[in-house]
């Protein structure tokens, strides 16, 4: 009866610390997810065909963006950036359509949405609500390719999984010490304290 009552102590404190920890991480993810921008390319449908003029289109916004992008301060801006460009980047994307036979028209939108983890080279982007600048084309009815608009990661040369050295001081500059730490591609310390804490208890009923 005493070791029970001691389990269920233990097990109430491990539960306990659990969920503070949890509820501290969510609030480092919000945190981290307010300081993003993603860009979001919606196919017309999952057709082969329509796939591939999606990318396109997808390269066409990208290869603009990166001669023309500013050096915004923060995804605020660099959102207002991006729909002041509006028009232009949308007639890019139409010329790309228009020169491959198609009469898909693109529609941009700016909106809050929640898109899954996305890991880049040694850092992981939390699952969450980030503000999106979306690029419609046709019925949007297809599979969506998302990156990381601000900071830059998916502007970078060759491949868009890699960080270079110059994105990396971004993330540095515009996340706090903690929220650079949180992205950083490890199993999550609440994953680790949860076994460790199962082991300890294990062994304790063991004697």
């Amino acid at each position: 009866m005493r070791k029970l009552r001691v389990l269920c102590f233990i097990l109430g404190i491990v539960s306990l610390g659990l969920f503070l920890s949890i509820r501290n991480r969510e609030n480092t993810y919000n945190e981290i997810a307010s300081k993003v921008l993603r860009l979001h390319v919606i196919g017309n449908s999952d057709s082969i065909q329509d796939q591939r003029l999606k990318m396109e289109v997808k390269k066409d916004i990208e290869d603009y963006l990166k001669k023309n992008m500013p050096d915004v301060k923060d995804a605020k801006e660099a959102e207002s950036y991006l729909i002041e460009e509006g028009e232009k980047l949308k007639e890019i994307g139409e010329r790309r359509i228009r020169g491959r036979g198609y009469e898909y028209v693109i529609t941009m939108e700016t909106r809050e949405m929640f898109f899954p983890k996305k890991n880049y080279e040694k850092y992981e982007f939390p699952a969450g609500n980030y503000r999106a600048v979306r690029f419609v084309i046709g019925e949007g009815k297809g599979k969506n390719w998302w990156g990381i608009l601000y900071p830059n990661l998916c502007l970078t040369e060759g491949s868009y999984e890699v960080i270079e050295e110059e994105q990396d001081e971004k993330l540095k500059a515009i996340l706090s010490e903690e929220e650079y730490r949180t992205i950083l591609s490890a199993k999550t310390e609440d994953t680790q304290v949860s076994f460790r804490c199962l082991e300890i208890i294990q062994e304790w009923l063991s004697r």
